[in-house]
Order: structure tokens, then sequence, then C-alpha cells
């Protein structure tokens, strides 16, 4: 599906719910920092706001390869990793929330059931369904937050930070890593897709898009420290807490499963799309045809299911942010090797 072809909507949608594929260990990350997490939310915001752009700069700088190149290895490679990372975030997060003790091969089968399927049906309809997301997550937003803030103390953000700047930053620098992997690797899909246009690669939607998820974090976390102030350390995923502290009578609780559905629509759609682009990418590196795309389809589900169940099983904070820092590191240097080759190939003409 060409970018320029979806509408207004879908764009800024797409955009917005692109960022939500790192949520999963996002919202995991820093937790350590209590208070001190909404500077470090702060600074990755806004790290992750000026790098993007940066990123988009430089892939309209960069020449496309022609299909069989080899130089499409490089953010093909890094975007399995930083999709398996980012699934296992994401089962970890539903296996937090269960009721009961769910086998772990059932979300494996899960994982790959969505990643066939995302292989097969392409960028379009998940492109289509994100309008539909993106209100379904705002709607659970809107309302988990009436219903928590009730309980809500204000003298919970006047806590002491007994933390020291660096940390903060360093928080800071380790939330950014997951926001901002799953939002290279949308720039490079409309970059591969549409040939780097400006007319079809606006800064416009990047803009407009992100400003639904940041406030999204930003009035996630709010909650959580009003609610619970530097106690949010207690907890792998303070959002659970949060939701779970509200019974509003009328035999209605569990009132988490509402929010949790809708967050994990939104991780869910954002990560198919990753896996769309990395097959399209694939494609690129291989140029086969249709028979050899479902092939590489089943291949690359296989692969994803046993990294993600790896990394769920046997993965720390600390590995994530390793392995996501080294993914970004490669999208980067991705743009930039185009630019040289572009440069060199000009020379030698």
């Amino acid at each position: 599906m060409n970018f320029k072809d979806s509408t207004n909507l879908q764009k800024i949608s797409s955009c917005g719910i692109s960022l939500f594929g790192g949520l999963g260990i996002y919202l995991a990350a820093a937790n350590h920092l209590g208070i001190a997490r909404l500077p470090a939310l702060l600074i990755a915001l806004a790290a992750t706001f000026i790098l993007l752009f940066v990123y988009r700069l430089l892939l309209k700088s960069a020449s496309n390869s022609p299909e069989g190149s080899w130089i499409y290895l490089l953010p093909a490679v890094a975007i399995v990793f930083i999709i398996s990372i980012n699934y296992s975030g994401l089962i970890n997060l539903w296996r937090d929330m269960a009721v009961n003790e769910t086998p772990f091969i059932i979300y494996s089968l899960l994982a790959a059931s969505l990643l066939l399927l995302a292989g097969w049906k392409g960028e379009r309809a998940l492109w289509r369904a994100c309008p539909i997301i993106c209100a379904i997550v705002i709607a659970a937003i809107i309302f988990d937050t009436i219903f928590v803030l009730p309980k809500a103390d204000p003298a919970l953000l006047l806590s002491k930070v007994d933390h020291s700047f660096n940390e903060v930053l360093l928080g800071g620098g380790e939330m950014a890593i997951f926001l901002l992997a799953p939002l290279l690797i949308f720039c490079i899909g409309i970059y591969l897709d549409d040939n780097h246009s400006e007319n079809r690669f606006p800064g416009r939607y990047l803009a407009i898009g992100l400003i639904f998820p940041a406030i999204y974090l930003l009035v996630e976390l709010l909650r959580n420290l009003l609610l619970f102030g530097d106690l949010i350390t207690l907890d792998q995923y303070p959002i659970l807490r949060a939701l779970k502290s509200v019974d509003f009578g009328v035999g209605v609780s569990r009132l988490e499963f509402l929010g949790v559905t809708a967050l994990s629509a939104g991780l869910i759609i954002a990560l198919m799309l990753e896996f769309a682009i990395l097959v399209r990418i694939s494609q690129k590196v291989f140029a086969y045809q249709e028979k050899g795309r479902k092939i590489s389809v089943v291949v690359l589900t296989a692969l994803i299911v046993v990294l993600s169940s790896i990394a769920y099983l046997y993965g720390t904070e600390k590995s994530f942010c390793i392995i996501g820092m080294a993914a970004v590191v490669v999208l980067f240097a991705y743009p930039l090797i185009m630019m040289i080759k572009n440069k060199y190939n000009q020379r030698s003409v």
C-alpha cells in the first residue's frame, strides 16, 4: 500500500499507533526511579521526537537500492530483534494481568497467528484499522482515568526525589530506546514504499500523529504517580495496579481488563505493522515472487516466535536495553551507508 494513497486520518493514526510497539517493554522500564520517572519521560519524549525527525531527514537524503541488495539486511536484522523483544514484552504484560496461569505455549501460538496474518494481509488492512484502534485506546484512557481520579492524591507528586540527574537521564535514555525503535521501523516502511518523496513523506503527519501517544504516556504516568507516588517501584506494571484499584460497585470489578485490552490492541496492531514492513524488506533482499513471499512469512514468523520466547524466558531489562540500543544504531547506520554508497557511485560514473 502506498502511504500517499491512505487517508490523512490513517496516516496520522498509524504513526501514533506505531509508537505503541515498544510499550510492553517501556511500561516496565526505569520504574525504579519512582516519582523521578516523570522528568525521565519528558527527556525520553524529547529525545525520541528529535532523533525521529533527524532520521527522517537522513532517509530523505538516501537513495533506494535495487531489489536484491545486501544493504537491506541491516534494517531487516535490526527489525527482527526489535519485534522479538517487543513481543516478549507484550507476552509478559498479558501474563502479569492474567487471572489464571495460561501456558506459555498459548501466547506463542497467538503471537505466531498474529504475525502470519500480518504477513499475508500486508500493511493495507492494518493501516485501515489504525483509526479504530486509536479511538478505542483514547476512549479507554479517558474512561479509566475518570474512575481512578477520585483516589488520586496530588501531594504524592511532591515526594522527595532521591535520584541524581544522571540516573534520571539514564532512565530517560532507556525509555527513549523502546519508544524510538518502532517509530524508526515505521519511517523505513514509508521510505521503502514511497521513494521518500516530500509529498508522500510529510513531517506534519509525524508531528500530529505523535501528539496522541505522547499525551497517553504522560496521562498514564501521572495517574500512576497520583495514586501511588514512589510506590510504583513495587510493581513491574504500575498501570495494572492503578486499574485494579477501582471497583465502582454493581458487581463491576477487574477494571484493568478494559484498559489492558485497549492497550493490547494498540500493541498488537503496532507489532503486526512492524512485521508487515519486515516482510516487505525481506522481499527487497531476496527479490522473490509471491510464492517466495509466503515462505518468508512462515520462516520469519518461526524465527521471531523462537527469539521472543528466549527473550521472555531469559531476557532482562538491561539485556533488552542493550539489544534495543544496538538495533537503533543499526537502523541509523542504514541511511548513512546508503548515502556513502550513493556518493561513491556518483564519483565512479
